[in-house]
């Protein structure tokens, strides 16, 4: 493996990254201006929900999928490559189904004025549709990355992208302005475009539900079911404030945070996207091929570079975030730029646990991972509990730092020992 193929690949999910980025700065002061701050709130709850139970759905396999390519390639399980995906595939269909009536089903249980405005029963089942369109342009994404097919999923992501937001803002501004619109409006157009994806990277693939390999199917769960424990966690980490805000402070809040938030992440997803999904295949694929200090000598590299640059973005977004938010999301939610310096370098921290703990992907060792997000969810979560009422927001954003500061000292300690 030539030294640079991160950076061959890595410039190619960047061009993507930037265009998904300025997809998500142009809706960015359109929705904070079209909805109103409690429904932008909104957004933010159920989104943070959805997105729990995508895990749920997708069953771990994403991360199977790209631990066993290199290893179905070489012919050490003895499967063709449709077997393969149509375990893969039609596995996390079932999960993703599974995920659905599970949702459905907690909606249901809600008693009577148990959602505050304006959330409501069916926008949250309309939501929920969006289920197992997400799991599949999630394996769809995996799969072309252990491919190596940057391009091609460069250019997907960013299509993809731009064609949802095309049709959401249409249907905001001339139909109707409110979240059902824009639930409606986004369940069609990702529909059609991963629907239309799926056709593609998949025809001639050899799929059929015949072909699911069962004994392969048991030894990716075995690896795959710690890492939902993972990627839950993952997400709580991620969005569990959230909850809180909504229940302590009320959805006018939730907004506000959810905006400066939203803010740094746009500012962030260039440098970590660009790196991460180019990272793990290429690790993977040097520790077959060139061995332990080839992965080791990457790794110091690559860590370097990213640390050159989390720098530059923290100071800029220390000086210059409060003006930024109040310029693209209105004066409305200037209050809420007191958390950037401390959410934007907790998502930089994050950005740095793939490279720290790559040690425990290549040997395989997913429950250390789980172990280890899990604990740092967990303080999160008690975190989150004891600050937000005495100090707002900030409460938050700190919970969030202390939370990701746990997660890279475990991944680093952990992933150390492996390489």
């Amino acid at each position: 493996m030539r030294s640079g193929s991160l950076q061959a690949h890595a410039l190619r999910y960047a061009g993507s990254s930037l265009l998904v980025s300025l997809a998500g700065l142009v809706s960015f002061p359109i929705l904070t201006r079209t909805l109103s701050v409690a429904e932008y709130g909104a957004l933010s709850w159920i989104s943070s929900a959805l997105t729990l139970l995508v895990v749920l759905g997708k069953l771990g396999l994403q991360h199977a999928l790209l631990r066993f390519h290199a290893e179905v390639e070489a012919g050490r399980h003895g499967v063709t490559q449709g077997q393969y995906l149509s375990t893969v595939l039609f596995g996390q269909l079932w999960g993703s189904v599974g995920a659905l009536l599970i949702g459905a089903a907690c909606v249901a249980a809600l008693p009577a004025g148990g959602l505050s405005s304006p959330l409501s029963s069916g926008l949250l089942l309309l939501a929920l549709l969006l289920l197992p369109i997400r799991v599949l342009d999630s394996a769809i994404a995996n799969l072309l990355r252990a491919q190596q097919r940057s391009s091609l999923l460069g250019s997907y992501n960013a299509l993809r992208r731009w064609a949802v937001l095309a049709l959401v803002l249409l249907v905001l501004m001339a139909v109707q302005t409110d979240l059902t619109a824009f639930y409606l409006a986004t369940l069609v157009a990702e529909f059609i475009f991963t629907g239309g994806m799926a056709w593609y990277a998949l025809r001639g693939m050899g799929l059929s539900w015949a072909a699911i390999d069962r004994p392969l199917l048991r030894a990716m769960l075995w690896y795959a079911t710690p890492m939902v424990g993972y990627d839950l966690s993952g997400v709580l980490l991620n969005l569990g404030d959230r909850f809180f805000i909504e229940a302590l402070l009320g959805p006018e809040a939730l907004g506000q945070y959810s905006a400066a938030y939203n803010l740094c992440d746009y500012a962030s997803i260039l440098l970590l996207t660009s790196l991460n999904q180019a990272l793990t295949p290429i690790c993977l694929k040097m520790w077959e091929t060139d061995g332990p200090s080839a992965v080791r000598d990457f790794i110091d590299r690559s860590l370097h570079t990213y640390l050159l640059a989390s720098a530059a973005m923290l100071a800029a977004g220390s000086a210059m975030g409060g003006d930024a938010l109040a310029l693209l999301a209105s004066e409305r939610y200037r209050d809420a730029a007191v958390v950037i310096p401390t959410v934007l370098g907790a998502l930089l921290l994050c950005g740095c646990v793939p490279l720290m703990g790559m040690g425990l992907t290549l040997a395989k060792q997913s429950g250390r991972l789980t172990g280890m997000i899990l604990f740092s969810a967990a303080v999160n979560m008690a975190l989150n509990a004891v600050l937000i009422a005495p100090l707002g927001l900030q409460g938050a954003a700190l919970a969030t730092l202390a939370g990701y500061a746990l997660q890279l000292a475990g991944a680093t300690l952990l992933g150390w020992k492996v390489l």
